[in-house]
């Protein structure tokens, strides 16, 4: 703030981005997009064509990161229409990557794909450490790309490509990136039905990726290893894997489309255990998921679906929560008539126990009696 006053006393537009530009690094999402919005102003009134695609790229940034991803794939367009004057074909290709990845996000594979090649096609033929590794990273998202088409012969080829570059790389961006073509790799295998394959591909790819903090693709990995053992007949271990993902929801309050799968094995899982209060939950928490997917996604077919589908599921709430309502009517029903019953058995038991004392009065009274009689023969 010292730095931005300052600038804004000496009136120093380029001291003045330069300060917001550096405590946007430092500040929550929301106050970066409004100090983005500044800084945008900033570089238009200074007719600099280079900020105005850095602020537009970073409004942008932030946007994603709170899943505002119509808005953050208009500025990310807004910033390549500026590129075209700069002529910064690195940046073009930066942004074309940025592009296919809120695509992909959006699940809208084919426009990704179509921006993301674009990128790998230009990394691939320079020769420095940077163009390498980016054109592996576009390596990486394309075979995401495939995998969710279920792809396998570009996913093959686009990994085993991935694979003879990462030799290239430097040490350290080799560490970084071979981690993660393991991890589509196990996805390749899962596809193939290579399901012991995959699962040691997952497990290699893990440590790492954990490492990261990369927490959606962690889950994910827990999602195909879920898969795997569900696959295999061993719900049980599988439905931990899934819990995984449902506690991570619980957490972060949203998920990614591909997370989602997990509900409808944990739904099924708890249906088939006659659990409907954990059933419930799991769809309640679906409904929650499908209600985000609305918000995020911009195309109306896919909103049209999720509707469809959060329609059903409502129905699917509304029949658990009657289900549970009559197991519990049932249940209070069970407990009272237990109760009666158990009155029943005491006031038996009572009378029972007085019929027996007064059968013993009375064989005590004709025992002294003829007792009596006796002594009074013996007597006379």
């Amino acid at each position: 703030n010292i730095y931005i006053q300052k600038a804004q006393i000496e009136k120093n537009l380029l001291e003045e981005y330069k300060a917001i530009d550096l405590k946007t690094e430092y500040v929550l999402n929301n106050e970066a997009i409004h100090l983005s919005d500044r800084a945008i102003e900033i570089a238009k009134t200074l007719k600099n064509d280079s900020l105005i695609e850095d602020s537009l790229l970073t409004k942008a940034s932030y946007l994603f990161l709170n899943r505002n991803f119509k808005e953050s794939l208009d500025y990310t367009l807004q910033a390549e229409t500026y590129n075209l004057k700069t002529k910064s074909i690195y940046s073009l290709n930066s942004i074309r990557l940025d592009i296919g990845h809120i695509y992909y996000y959006t699940k809208d594979y084919e426009k990704a794909k179509r921006y993301i090649l674009k990128a790998a096609n230009y990394y691939k033929t320079k020769n420095e450490p940077a163009h390498i590794q980016s054109y592996v990273v576009s390596l990486y998202n394309l075979s995401k790309i495939y995998w969710q088409l279920n792809n396998t012969d570009s996913l093959q080829i686009t990994i085993l490509e991935a694979y003879k570059t990462l030799p290239t790389l430097e040490n350290i961006d080799q560490l970084k990136e071979t981690p993660y073509i393991n991890y589509v790799n196990g996805g390749l295998l899962f596809l193939q039905e290579n399901y012991s394959e995959a699962q040691k591909y997952f497990f290699k790819a893990l440590p790492h990726i954990k490492d990261q903090n990369d927490f959606t693709n962690e889950h994910i990995i827990y999602l195909y290893l879920g898969k795997i053992y569900w696959n295999q007949k061993q719900q049980e271990k599988a439905t931990t894997y899934f819990k995984q993902i449902d506690s991570l929801f619980s957490h972060k309050k949203f998920l990614n489309y591909e997370l989602r799968e997990a509900y409808d094995y944990l739904i099924e899982y708890y249906r088939n255990t006659n659990q409907p209060e954990k059933q419930l939950q799991a769809t309640e928490s679906l409904i929650a998921l499908n209600h985000q997917f609305e918000k995020e996604q911009q195309y109306l077919t896919n909103t049209l679906h999720y509707d469809l589908e959060t329609k059903k599921l409502e129905v699917s709430k509304f029949l658990l929560q009657e289900q549970i309502k009559k197991s519990e009517t049932k249940f209070i029903i069970f407990i009272l008539a237990s109760i009666v019953i158990c009155l029943l058995l005491v006031i038996y038991a009572v009378l029972k126990h007085r019929e027996r004392k007064k059968l013993r009065l009375q064989f005590e009274t004709l025992i002294n009696q003829n007792a009596l009689k006796v002594f009074q023969v013996n007597y006379k």
